[in-house]
């Protein structure tokens, strides 16, 4: 499969999109494939919070990120789109992975100014 990701603008918006499945994939594997074409994760600064927005029915998402030592500093868990306050979080760049069903459908980095 080919992903194209693109990050815009000052908050670091990272959405995911996905150029084609391949001919053989399995039910399951082209379903997780459409799931990584309906999220959008990014850090909004004025709130100090990073906005998780899951756009599949009644799929619940769990959202894992760990700071550049790879210590574990935040797991949360949601559906549809939710707001997860980092104020008191210091300044500096993060690593996240996004799951759904049990599979990741997504990672990227979130710098928090």
């Amino acid at each position: 499969m080919n992903y194209t990701l693109a990050e815009t603008g000052v908050f670091g918006v990272l959405q995911c999109s996905v150029k084609g499945v391949r001919q053989n994939a399995g039910t399951e594997e082209k379903e997780i494939a459409a799931e990584q074409n309906d999220y959008t994760v990014f850090y909004d600064a004025k709130n100090q919070a990073i906005v998780v927005d899951v756009r599949l029915e009644n799929i619940e998402w769990t959202l894992s990120m760990v700071d550049m030592r790879a210590c574990p500093v935040l797991k949360k868990s949601g559906r549809g789109k939710s707001q997860i306050d980092i104020s008191q979080f210091p300044r500096g760049l993060f690593v996240y992975q996004l799951f759904a069903k049990d599979r990741a459908i997504g990672s990227g980095k979130i710098v928090k100014l």
